[in-house]
C-alpha cells in the first residue's frame, strides 16, 4: 500500500453507490454484479468476478483492508456515495442494484410531478436501507464513515409526503412557490437532517458497544452559488436538502469536506469556516486532480468504464495541486483530501510529488503564505498534447 511512510494518513474505501454495495461482502444489500453476466465494461467485470471470487473462498475486501491499514498506522474510513443512480436500462444497469430496481415509487418527484431518477430520503423505507448498510460497513472495523454528497443530488424534492406537512404547517402549496423560498428549502432539508440524526446515533450505539469513536465525514459541494430569497440566503447544499450549518451546531458530523468533486478549480473556504469557526467539526479542503475542460472535443466517454490504463483523467502537473493545497491550509483548511487518487501512486513521478501534500511547512516556504491564483494553469496546458493517465 503505497500510502504508509508518506504525507496520507487516511484512506476512503468506496463501498457503496446507493443501495449498490461494492468491495465488500453485504448481508443487508446487493454485492456488485450479482446475477450479472454481461456487463458495458471490462472493469465492471474484473470487479464483480473479484467479488464472486472473494465469497466463494470466504473473505472479505474490507475487513482485509482494515487490518492491513490498523498493522501501518493508517485510518480508513467506508466511503459511501450517497446517491450514484442511473435510469433504469443505461450501461445495461450495471450500477443498478435490486432496491432500487424494486422500489421505483421511491423515487424523488419533481415539481412538474414527475419522477426523478433518485431515491428520496422523504421515504423510511430509504432511510432504513442505507442505515442498514452503513451499519454494517462500520462493524467491519473503520475509524469512521465518508459521506459524499457531491454524486449526486437530490435527496429530497416534492414527493407527496414533504409536500402534504408543508401544506399542512404553513397553509401554502410548494409547488406554487419560487424554488428560492428559505421555509421551502429548509423544510426539505430536516428530512436529511433526520437521517443524519438517526446515523449518527446508530454510529454511537455502535461505538459504545465496541470502544471506539466511529467519525462521521460529508463531503459537499462548495459550488460558488448563494441563492437570495425575501426570507433569506441559502447556499447550494441547502437548495439540495443539506442544512449543514445545523448538522455542524449538533455535532452531526465531525468533518466538513468541501469540494468541487474532481475538478481542480479554486474553492473559497470563507463560507465554511465562518460556518465551522468554534465549533468541533474540522474542515478539510478536497482537491480535485483535473478539469473537464481539459477533454478534448472528441473525448469518447466510453473510455471514462474502460480497462486500465484508463483514458479518463487529463494529467494536470501534480505542482499544481501542491500549490493549491497550500493554498488550502493558508485559508484555515485542516487537512487535505485528494479525489480519486486511482492509479496515481504507480505513475511515479506524479506519486512522488502529491506524497508530500502533508509537508505544511516546505510548501509554504515554496508557494507563500497568501492565498494565491489557484484557478489558472500552467501555459500550455489546454492544448491537444493532453497526457491521460
Amino acid at each position: 500500500m503505497f500510502t504508509r511512510y508518506t504525507d496520507f494518513k487516511r484512506i476512503c474505501w468506496g463501498t457503496t453507490c446507493s443501495t449498490y454495495t461494492y468491495l465488500y461482502h453485504t448481508k443487508v444489500g446487493e454485492v456488485f454484479g450479482h446475477d450479472k453476466t454481461d456487463f458495458i465494461s471490462e472493469g465492471n467485470r474484473f470487479c464483480a468476478e473479484f467479488l464472486a471470487t472473494s465469497l466463494k473462498e470466504g473473505w472479505d475486501p474490507l475487513r482485509i483492508a482494515v487490518d492491513y491499514c490498523h498493522e501501518n498506522g493508517l485510518e480508513i474510513y467506508a466511503d459511501y456515495r450517497m446517491d450514484h443512480s442511473y435510469p433504469l436500462g443505461d450501461y445495461d444497469d450495471d450500477f443498478t442494484g435490486r432496491f432500487q430496481r424494486e422500489n421505483q415509487h421511491l423515487r424523488c418527484v419533481n415539481k412538474d410531478g414527475s419522477y426523478n431518477v433518485h431515491l428520496s430520503h422523504a421515504y423510511p423505507e430509504v432511510n432504513a436501507e442505507k442505515i442498514a448498510a452503513l451499519k454494517e460497513q462500520a462493524g467491519h472495523g473503520v475509524d469512521g464513515i465518508y459521506l459524499d454528497f457531491t454524486r449526486f443530488p437530490p435527496w429530497v424534492l416534492y414527493e407527496p409526503p414533504v409536500v402534504e406537512s408543508f401544506t399542512k404547517q404553513y397553509g401554502e402549496d410548494p409547488q406554487k412557490l419560487p424554488d428560492n423560498d428559505l421555509r421551502w428549502l429548509k423544510h426539505k432539508a430536516s428530512y436529511m437532517t433526520r437521517f443524519m440524526r438517526r446515523l449518527r446515533a446508530e454510529l454511537g450505539d455502535i461505538g459504545r458497544k465496541t470502544g471506539r469513536n466511529i467519525a462521521l465525514i460529508a463531503q459537499v459541494d462548495c459550488q460558488p452559488a448563494i441563492v437570495t430569497s425575501p426570507s433569506g440566503r441559502a447556499d447550494v447544499n441547502l437548495v439540495n436538502a443539506l442544512d449543514l450549518e445545523t448538522w455542524i451546531k449538533e455535532e452531526l458530523i465531525d468533518v466538513l469536506a468541501v469540494s468541487r468533486e474532481r475538478t481542480y478549480s479554486n474553492i473559497n473556504l470563507d463560507y465554511y469556516l465562518r460556518m465551522t469557526r468554534g465549533r468541533k467539526c474540522k474542515l478539510w479542503g478536497v482537491l480535485g486532480q483535473t478539469d473537464l475542460t481539459l477533454f478534448p472535443e472528441d473525448y469518447d466517454w466510453q473510455d471514462y468504464f474502460g480497462g486500465w490504463p484508463r483514458k479518463m483523467i487529463p494529467q494536470l502537473d501534480p505542482r499544481l495541486l501542491l500549490r493549491h493545497a497550500n493554498d488550502l491550509y493558508n485559508q484555515g483548511a485542516e487537512g487535505v483530501l485528494v479525489w480519486e487518487m486511482g492509479g496515481a501512486p504507480f505513475l511515479l513521478p506524479r506519486w512522488n510529488e502529491l506524497c508530500r501534500l502533508g509537508h505544511k511547512e516546505e510548501l509554504k516556504q515554496q508557494f507563500g503564505s497568501q492565498i494565491g491564483r489557484f484557478d489558472g494553469y500552467p501555459k500550455g496546458i489546454v492544448e491537444k498534447k493532453v497526457q491521460f493517465l
